[in-house]
């Protein structure tokens, strides 16, 4: 075992996951990728490491059950101490109540999917948030229905559960723990936090998104993946020089992969976003392990999911009163929508309330 081995007291890990296994017409998709992140007992970051890991089995082989990707998984945790805390942030929906809906496929038919009650729950915070600070000018998140879960996520929590435990309100500081979170809603909150400089603009944080079937060279990789990385998680997980040295290092990493490279330039992509996704998962779970986190979820609805994100935000959270509002518009506007109906069908005029 080596030096940074033995030091590590927690390993943060931060996947991005192929849901399907990657897009059959796209083979640069059909990559898993885990960002890994070592701290000492005083919570230091000691060094990082991006590894992409097939989404197949050979030749066109799928791994449908995920198990080249949990032995990945498990070679990391076997690497440092036995003793070690491992935090696991995984970028897709791990928790929904049965809905008796169809399997979930790539392209799902209209109502064949549908939001969790963490979605909801998030969903309506985060208006509220927006709104009260004065609009969300592009930042907001776009989160996919979590319902129902997608098997080859199923298949990798199977794969890794005599380790881990799936966060729950009953576990929360287990040792070898998974979490769910999402980049977009972690961005989101790093703006609404203050992490990010007021000239920055959503389309520039977010611009590492946007470079499909583009050729970079390596300042302009260097430039989006520092403008998604660097200052927003550089406080947000409370490191300062660490984290911009976390952040070299990616970055060196992928100016040196020669799988996305065209001669000197850059394949602009999934290759690109799937290594900063992973890292700011990765960051998502440095800050849980720091407790410097918050929690998505409907307390009505414990076992319909959770996301969670790094930073604190009690601060921005809004009040229940504050929610009344707007759910009270659609109640009302639900009632008379039905009393429209209703008209048409009996011919009936519906009395005016007086405001």
């Amino acid at each position: 075992m080596s030096g940074t081995e033995d030091a590590c007291a927690t390993l943060c890990i931060g996947l991005d996951l192929a849901w399907f296994g990657g897009s059959a017409n796209d083979p640069w998709s059909k990559f898993d990728c885990l960002a890994t992140a070592r701290l000492d007992a005083e919570g230091r970051l000691l060094c990082t490491e991006i590894q992409r890991v097939p989404s197949k089995k050979g030749k066109g082989n799928e791994n449908p059950d995920a198990s080249q990707l949990a032995t990945a998984i498990l070679s990391l945790v076997s690497g440092v101490n036995r003793s070690a805390r491992v935090v696991l942030a995984i970028d897709a929906p791990l928790q929904a109540k049965a809905t008796g809906l169809p399997p979930r496929t790539p392209v799902p038919r209209k109502g064949s999917v549908k939001r969790r009650a963490c979605d909801i729950e998030l969903d309506r915070r985060r208006k509220v948030i927006d709104k009260n600070a004065g609009g969300s000018d592009g930042w907001h998140p776009n989160i996919q229905p979590g319902a129902p879960l997608v098997a080859r996520v199923q298949h990798l929590l199977e794969g890794l559960r005599k380790e881990f435990q799936l966060w729950t309100n009953e576990h929360t500081s287990e040792q070898q723990t998974i979490i769910e979170c999402f980049p977009a809603e972690a961005i989101w909150a790093a703006k609404r936090q203050g992490h990010y400089p007021a000239h920055f603009t959503a389309a520039r944080a977010k611009a590492y998104k946007a470079q499909k079937g583009c050729s970079l060279t390596a300042e302009q990789v260097r430039a989006v993946v520092e403008d998604a990385l660097l200052t927003p998680f550089t406080s947000i997980t409370e490191t300062s020089e660490e984290w911009e040295q976390m952040v070299a290092q990616i970055v060196h990493w992928l100016l040196n992969d020669d799988k996305w490279k065209t001669g000197v330039r850059y394949r602009g992509g999934k290759m690109l976003d799937d290594v900063v996704d992973a890292a700011i998962c990765m960051a998502t779970a440095i800050s849980y392990a720091k407790g410097h986190h918050h929690v998505w979820q409907d307390r009505k609805n414990p076992d319909d999911g959770h996301i969670i994100g790094p930073g604190l935000m009690d601060s921005q959270l809004t009040t229940n009163a504050e929610l009344a509002v707007p759910e009270q518009r659609r109640e009302k506007t639900r009632a008379l929508k039905q009393a429209m109906m209703k008209e048409r069908l009996t011919g009936r005029t519906r009395l005016v309330e007086e405001p």
